[in-house]
């Protein structure tokens, strides 16, 4: 079974202080995370006020019946970012169509995010069906009080909560201020569905990502760019190089004069600026090709290279040419006739 990491220094009350409890959505989770202890995990609920995930939530429900769904593992092309929330969603009672699932990010606020060895779900599947029926029996514990009737009477589908003999009907979004001021159910009063009951687990759902991935959208860790072009002859530069986008490049080697630091002091600032002017050195951005009898200033990176300094095809001499370098350089191409 799937147990929580020991939390230190924060109590339920200490974070429910800490997150407010005015407009926004239902946000309640916990660190799923698989260890050798047999204790369950202690959920926490509270109204977000922005509307974001809070600390390690990966469930929320909005006024409007809307319900976000993180998933925590990463998506290579296996399916979980759509299987895991259909997991929470089948407890939770919600229309496939009312779930936005967000792609969590690196973050130990979530608990062990090992993506492999077809492991995803097998380790995350108990603990998320509880998550979306804790959420679940919530909903209905509010209505139920709402109501003025046992929660027995009462029972969750479609996004809703019904109340069998009255025909009485509550959506989810207008039960989610009055289900944080209740008590968060555990042990026997989370009761988990019945496989033979599923009704979205085992049908044909398309991926969440499908129709971002087929018409290009800004998706992924990496795009290409545009990037400038050889000025040399004989030299054919790729038009385009692939930039990372998330998370951003921890260091880059080429530079602008306008970028020359300014924290050491002005002196330093103006001795490097009239060090630039003097030798005329050339403005660089990432992937830009060496100018022909011109000198270019690069610093030490382990992502130089085709990565970011630009790479050149002399087709006269059939080479490739780029450069890597783990020691900062100042750079002059010059034409030997």
């Amino acid at each position: 079974m799937s147990t929580p990491a020991p939390r230190k220094g924060l109590s339920r009350r200490g974070f429910i202080a800490a997150v407010g409890v005015a407009g926004g959505g239902l946000a309640i989770g916990w660190a799923i995370q698989r260890e050798v202890s047999s204790r369950r995990p202690a959920p926490v609920a509270a109204i977000d006020a922005q509307g974001r995930l809070q600390l390690d939530a990966l469930l929320r429900i909005a006024p409007d019946g809307r319900v976000t769904i993180v998933s925590k593992q990463s998506e290579i092309g296996q399916g979980i970012k759509t299987a895991l929330p259909m997991v929470i969603a089948e407890e939770l009672e919600v229309p496939w169509k009312d779930v936005v699932v967000e792609q969590g990010d690196l973050d130990a606020r979530y608990g062990k995010q090992f993506t492999g060895a077809s492991m995803s779900v097998r380790h995350n599947y108990d603990a998320f069906r509880r998550l979306g029926a804790t959420a679940r029996t919530m909903l209905v514990d509010a209505a139920a009080a709402t109501w003025g009737v046992a929660a027995s009477e009462c029972q969750a589908a479609s996004g809703a909560v019904q109340h069998r003999s009255s025909g009485r009907s509550l959506a989810y979004g207008a039960l989610v201020a009055k289900a944080a001021t209740l008590p968060v159910p555990t042990g026997r009063a989370v009761k988990l569905k019945k496989p033979e009951d599923f009704v979205l687990l085992g049908t044909r759902v398309p991926g969440v990502d499908n129709h971002a991935i087929v018409t290009g959208a800004p998706l992924f860790g990496i795009e290409e760019r545009p990037v400038p072009q050889s000025t040399v002859p004989g030299e054919k530069t790729s038009p385009t190089q692939p930039f990372t986008v998330k998370p951003p490049p921890l260091a880059r080697i080429s530079m602008k004069k306008s970028e020359l630091p300014t924290t050491i002091s002005p002196e330093h600032t103006a001795y490097c600026a009239a060090l630039w002017d003097k030798y005329k050195l050339q403005d660089s951005v990432p992937y830009t090709p060496w100018k022909l009898n011109q000198d270019i200033v690069m610093f030490p990176g382990a992502i130089g290279g085709g990565n970011w300094n630009g790479v050149s095809y002399n087709k006269k001499l059939g080479l490739i040419i780029t450069n890597v370098m783990n020691a900062g350089q100042w750079g002059h191409l010059e034409e030997v006739k």
